[in-house]
This record gives structure tokens, sequence and C-alpha cells, in this order.
């Protein structure tokens, strides 16, 4: 084999093991080396220890390198922690591993996004919503969700709103009466505060 070919075959070898390396990493669904867990109540990490005897021991047994807060949630009781070898993951899976003061452990789960907007007026939205089409792959509504809109008004005949507006079920359309209650006449489909009628 000459050097040339002895490169070439080097070079083709380590291609090879790149690609393999993508194709395996791009099949994880969880990141390796992390867990997310969350404490019953508020908690300081202190180093590698969260203050609970039997997790330290655990997170221990595993290599614990570092616990951290996860930033964004509420109270002091999420926390991701990095760990040398990861537990059994079919156990982590099924919930198996209890510990008191721990609600739950689980691997740090890859989210992949599946949705793309489907929004005909994409572009034409403001730059720093289209900017981020990936929020639609998180959630595209629901209808256990409510959302009130304090504004100077809503077209609620928009293609995009006409669907999803919220009906006051407990009130009869412009009937004079105020059905539900609640002080409001018609507020079947909203309350125009500044003008003191529905809308």
């Amino acid at each position: 084999m000459t050097f040339l070919q002895d490169m070439l075959h080097r070079r083709l070898l380590l291609l090879a093991m790149m690609v393999l390396t993508c194709i395996s990493l791009a099949a994880l669904e969880y990141t390796p080396g992390q867990l997310i867990f969350k404490t019953t109540a508020d908690m300081t990490a202190k180093g590698t220890k969260i203050g609970l005897n039997a997790f330290d021991t655990f997170l221990g047994n595993h290599g614990v390198k570092s616990i951290r807060p996860v930033q964004g949630m509420p109270g002091n009781r999420y926390f991701v922690a990095d760990i040398s070898s990861m537990p059994d993951i079919n156990q982590l899976k099924s919930n198996s591993f209890r510990f008191s003061g721990i609600e739950y452990v689980q691997p740090n789960f890859l989210r992949k996004m599946h949705v793309n907007p489907n929004d005909p007026l994409y572009s034409r939205q403001l730059h720093y919503l289209s900017s981020i089409p990936q929020a639609w792959a998180y959630t595209t509504g629901s209808k256990e969700i409510i959302v009130g809109v304090v504004d100077s008004g809503v077209k609620i005949f928009h293609p995009d709103l006409i669907n999803n507006i919220y009906i006051n079920p407990h009130e009869i359309p412009d009937n004079g009466i105020d059905d539900d209650g609640n002080g409001y006449i018609d507020d079947w489909c909203g309350w125009d505060f500044a003008g003191f009628r529905a809308d």
C-alpha cells in the first residue's frame, strides 16, 4: 500500500466513524450523563449533594459531578445532575427508583419537534414570532386552556380565531339577561370594560 493509499484509507475510516457517531447521537432519546429530578420541597444543592441521604448515595454511586437548578422553573425543586454513569434506563423510564423527598428522577429526555407552521400568513407575522417556528412543534393549542385578551378588541371572525374564540356556555347571547350571574349581561363572548357592555 502506498503512502497516498494509506492516507486515503485512514480518511475514509475516520469519515465512516464520524458518520456512525452522528447516527448514534441522532438515535438517542436522552442526554447521556444527565438526570433531571424534582424534590418534594424547596431545596438547595450544595456541591454534589442535595441533602437527602439515600438520594445523595444513589447519585454518588453513579459518579455525580454536579447538581444545578433547572433555570426558569418555579421554586427550588427542579434540578439537573451531571453523572458519570447512567442508571438502568428502563428503570428510570418506569419510575422504579423511589427516594424519600424526591418526587421523580428521569433521564434528560431530548425533545423532537415534528410540527411545522401551517399558517398561510406565517411569513407576514412579526419578526420575533416568525423566527421561532419551533413553537408550533411545542404546542398547537388546547381547548383546556383559555386565554384572556386585554386589548382594544379582537376580530372574532378572523380566520385564525373564529374556531378558537371562547364562548361562555352559561350565557345566552343578546337576551339582555345576566344568565350566569357574574354581574355582566350577555357576556357570551367577552366584555368591554371601557364601554361597560358585551362585545
